[in-house]
């Protein structure tokens, strides 16, 4: 858990417009919401999706000009 701490990471709040932006991004790219919330979460932030998820995720959100890279 140390480990985490020093990562910095934050909550963030799941809200309706990040659903509906989740949704969006989810049929557009053909992925699941759970694999669309992290980059809708990135674009609002104006960041990027880190994933490992090379085939389900990265590649089929990246071909869609999604800001994800892949670790």
């Amino acid at each position: 858990m140390r480990h985490f701490y020093k990562l910095h990471l934050h909550e963030a709040p799941i809200d309706a417009q990040l659903i509906s932006r989740s949704l969006e991004i989810a049929y557009r790219a053909d992925v699941t919401i759970y694999d669309a919330i992290p980059v809708a979460l990135a674009t609002s932030r104006r960041a990027r999706c880190v994933t490992a998820d090379r085939e389900t995720q990265y590649a089929k959100l990246r071909a869609k000009g999604y800001p994800i890279e892949l670790i």
